[in-house]
């Protein structure tokens, strides 16, 4: 079982990563991870904490600066040796 502090971290990292795969309104956020509707809603809200930032255009919602996240992904890809060119937005590590 994880923290709390670690399941925040994830849910926030799962939604900018499905934000950034073209899941980006909060009725296809829900569908794909099942979270209830004000789950998601607080979830984005609370993005900017890990300086994540996020652009929402009339609910469609776009990943513009995955903050804190973008040390953690190059962290691991330094350690782990995985590659990341296909996968958005770290195609440029």
């Amino acid at each position: 079982m994880h923290s709390k502090t670690k399941t925040r971290l994830y849910r926030r990292a799962y939604v900018t990563w499905l934000i950034s795969t073209g899941v980006n309104t909060v009725p296809a956020i829900m569908g794909a991870t099942g979270m209830p509707r004000r789950t998601d809603q607080d979830t984005l809200s609370v993005t900017p904490e890990l300086s994540i930032v996020l652009e929402n255009k009339n609910g469609s919602y776009s990943a513009v600066d995955w903050g804190g996240l973008t040390l953690i992904v190059k962290s691991l890809v330094k350690r782990t040796g995985v590659r990341t060119d296909n996968f958005h937005p770290w195609g440029d590590l």
